[in-house]
């Protein structure tokens, strides 16, 4: 489970920090990430 974790918190980051992600995401990192993590885990 930790190497998933860290991949998915991994690609986020390099997505957010290239500015990939669609604008829909908002402008908080953290409530971005919970939910995109929320969203893989159900």
């Amino acid at each position: 489970y930790a190497l998933a974790a860290w991949s998915i918190v991994h690609g986020f980051a390099t997505l957010w920090l290239a500015g990939a992600l669609p604008p829909r995401v908002g402008d908080d990192p953290r409530e971005a990430a919970r939910h995109v993590i929320r969203r893989l885990v159900e």
